[in-house]
């Protein structure tokens, strides 16, 4: 009986050497449970898979019991779970789990966890008696398949959802895929022409000539960009603003075409209308001693009248193939009254500057009113405008023998403002200058002082570099240059930021405040790229207070905890509204109207890419604030 009592355990030893080898070299994250949900063995895999060493294993696997995790029902893969320790083999969803969570809930906040995407699967194993001696949890690490699943499907999403149609073809001409917008255009499903030749689909006009060109440009400029009139699935003409470009694959050689059409029939109906509209009045439009122009809806010329030629000294010909914003002396001034216009407002005796062909600024006073079609849809502008530049001239004359007298009492301060510019700058110059002359008297000695002349180029050195940083802060911030994350004074780096704003902050009469903590540790970060993220925080407090009474600015710093520091933005704006915030952060999503929703999304990636945070908040009375936490630099030890 001994003998085979010791054969069986012998072979019981066996069986769990071999189970724990099979544990170890197993790539799955895998832990065993006792029936009450306690951890009793866990494997290397599930060490790297949560970010733990063996040590912090065992204090989590003290603490921690399966069936009473709150994670897992906030997941709602509690009910799959029991099941499990009821005795049936389960298999779960993938769930993204935190184990840093798990941590703190279980009280050991000091320890930090990785998370992760996991698909787990839970084996009940059952002795002779079918009674539950333990489970085995096995799980797959599929975060980075869940990256890509995310990115692909946004990728689809935004292809589909884009307004113009893609298109992309190989070198057969065989069509490889069509987006939803192209449906709409030409009237065919992708299942419909999938597989099929270009040629079958699109029946273009001029095909083959067109077919040369566009190859040409492609190998002469790398793309094609033209004009096309297409034949839809139902028979109908569609006009078609098209752009194509060669696909390569990794080794630069070509497998196909990829194109991007617009729908521009309408636009080529609304010309047409436009010009028969014109014709009608071409003789009264033509002898009119006042400046007519008409415009289309892209603010493009049209149509001139002679005495516009004259105006701007343009032939007529090169008047219609330039746009609004060619001659506009201030373009960024009349914006408003361009979208006034395309509103369907009218705009009466309007004051703007225009250039001549010539370099000349004049002033016009314009009448404009909108243009539409049968159906009422805005078409285009016409514009009628007075040459009041003489009249201009003399009431600027006027207005400076006022200013002259009524800003006599001013010369005084005025000439101290001067003086104090200039001796920024000429300070150093003129310390430049004496130390040379200095230096050049030493040099001529029989026996000169070296140490003193030395003494000398040192001053002549520091100065010019205290001239030289009047401008450099500005030339830093505009060059391109590589990322270079250096150790940084955060508050050092605000100030340069708010010195680059300060007459905006002037100019919208934005009272500032700063609070920064003095001797905070160093940041490591791109200097350019966070001057970048601060700059724009700034810009938009401005543009969010630009319709509020009270206009008020408070920026702070401080120490947030012993690994990072925090910058406080406080604006007293309109603040951020509820609907939209979980959005503020993602790309292509503003709230401004001209905005492409890339700036919030820019600074995100940014603070990432240093290891930080930034979020918004609203403030309780009125406004929001934004918060940026950046990992304190640690200094190596010498």
């Amino acid at each position: 009986m001994n003998d085979k009592r010791k054969v069986a355990e012998e072979v019981v030893h066996e069986s769990e050497k071999r189970f724990r080898n099979l544990m170890e070299q197993s790539p799955l994250g895998i832990a065993i449970f006792t029936p009450e949900g306690q951890i009793t063995q866990v494997n290397n895999a599930w060490f790297q898979l949560w970010g733990v060493n063996e040590e912090e294993a065992a204090q989590i696997i003290s603490r921690y019991n399966l069936l009473t995790d709150k994670q897992i029902v906030d997941l709602g893969v509690a009910p799959l779970i029991r099941k499990a320790f009821d005795g049936e083999p389960v298999v779960l969803p993938p769930i993204e789990y935190s184990g840093q969570r798990t941590v703190e809930e279980i009280g050991l906040e000091d320890l930090k966890a990785n998370s992760a995407w996991i698909q787990g699967h839970f084996f009940p194993v059952k002795n002779e008696n079918q009674e539950i001696e333990f489970v085995v949890n096995t799980n797959v690490d599929i975060t980075n398949l869940k990256q890509a699943e995310d990115k692909l499907r946004y990728q689809s999403t935004l292809l589909e959802n884009i307004s113009d149609a893609v298109i992309s073809h190989d070198l057969d001409y065989k069509i490889v895929s069509w987006n939803q917008t192209a449906q709409k255009i030409f009237g065919w499903k992708a299942e419909e022409v999938i597989g099929r030749s270009m040629r079958e689909v699109f029946r273009t006009e001029n095909a083959d000539i067109k077919r040369e060109e566009m190859l040409a440009s492609i190998d002469d400029k790398g793309f094609w960009n033209d004009e096309v009139t297409q034949i839809r699935k139902d028979g109908e003409r569609v006009h078609i603003q098209s752009i194509v470009a060669r696909i390569t694959n990794d080794q630069g050689n070509a497998v196909g075409f990829v194109g991007v059409a617009r729908d521009i029939t309408d636009r080529k109906q609304a010309e047409e209308v436009l010009h028969q509209s014109v014709e009608k009045y071409r003789g009264i439009f033509d002898e009119s001693i006042v400046t007519i122009y008409v415009f289309d809806e892209k603010k493009h010329f049209i149509d001139s009248n002679q005495a516009g030629l004259n105006l701007l000294g343009y032939s007529r010909d090169e008047l219609l193939s330039m746009s609004i914003s060619d001659v506009d002396a201030n373009p960024v001034v009349v914006l408003p009254a361009h979208k006034q216009l395309l509103s369907g407002e009218n705009i009466v005796n309007y004051e703007h500057q225009l250039r001549r062909k010539d370099g000349t600024i004049i002033t016009v006073l314009n009448n404009s009113r909108s243009l539409t079609d049968s159906e009422g849809n805005i078409i285009g502008m016409q514009s009628t405008l007075i040459d009041i530049t003489e009249h201009k001239r003399a009431e600027e004359d006027l207005r400076q023998l006022r200013e002259e007298l009524l800003h006599a009492t001013r010369v005084g301060t005025i000439a101290e403002l001067t003086a104090a510019l200039a001796h920024e700058i000429n300070h150093p110059l003129g310390s430049i200058l004496n130390n040379a002359n200095a230096a050049k008297r030493f040099l001529e000695n029989e026996k000169p002082d070296l140490d003193e002349i030395r003494e000398i180029i040192a001053d002549i050195i520091s100065e010019d570099k205290r001239a030289n940083d009047v401008i450099q802060k500005l030339k830093d911030l505009m060059k391109k240059t590589e990322s270079k994350y250096i150790p940084l004074k955060i508050n050092v780096i605000i100030e340069e930021v708010l010195s680059l704003a300060h007459s905006e902050l002037i100019i919208e009469n934005i009272s500032l405040s700063q609070q920064f903590e003095k001797n905070l540790p160093k940041v490591k970060a791109d200097r350019i790229q966070l001057q970048q993220v601060l700059l724009n925080l700034i810009v938009n407090a401005v543009d969010a207070m630009k319709e509020s009474k009270v206009k008020n600015l408070s920026i702070s710093t401080s120490k947030k905890d012993s690994q990072n520091i925090i910058v406080c933005m406080v604006d007293s704006g309109e603040g951020i509204d509820k609907n939209k915030k979980d959005n503020l952060f993602k790309p292509f999503f503003t709230t401004k109207k001209k905005g492409m929703g890339m700036g919030l999304s820019i600074n995100k990636t940014i603070i990432k890419s240093f290891g930080g945070d930034i979020w918004a908040e609203n403030n309780k009375d009125r406004g929001a604030s934004f918060f940026i936490t950046l990992p304190i630099h640690k200094e190596k030890s010498s």
